[in-house]
């Protein structure tokens, strides 16, 4: 992670970060009450895609629906509704760290997948997302 940090401007090197940590998370699948999430491998997954959507990643956009499903299960793992809080690492506080370094616009395509997402577990980076949205795009 050191070095993709190094070279933060290099698109693809988050890119595969974000991938090689999924692929370390969907083989590892050990975790007895949720297999599919491990809680110190996903926010790393997260980080690397938001991080590669910085660097203007075609591909990373095009995994936005795979850092909403993290989102998700992470919410029904906790068992609770989680307050907006950047200090623990999580892939809430991944998410809502990058909320406004993202371009808005990237956002866009994936309003229907957000607002279906406002009943669940998540709903409060989700709220706040789609507020940050409707601030720059208010007709999406």
């Amino acid at each position: 992670a050191k070095a993709v940090q190094v070279s933060g401007s290099h698109a693809d090197a988050w890119l595969d970060w974000g991938r090689f940590s999924d692929r370390l998370m969907t083989m590892e699948g050990t975790d007895q009450v949720f297999p599919y999430l491990n809680p110190q491998i996903a926010p790393v997954i997260v980080g690397g895609y938001l991080q590669a959507i910085l660097q203007g990643s075609l591909e990373a956009r095009l995994l936005i629906p795979r850092v909403l499903w993290l989102l998700h299960v992470e919410s029904d793992c906790s068992g609770v509704v989680m307050e907006m809080d950047a200090s623990t690492s999580s892939v809430r506080s991944t998410l809502v760290r990058h909320i406004q370094l993202i371009p808005v616009w990237v956002w866009l395509p994936w309003i229907p997948q957000l607002v279906a997402s406002l009943g669940k577990g998540e709903a409060g980076v989700v709220t706040a997302l789609l507020l940050h949205i409707s601030k720059k795009y208010p007709q999406a």
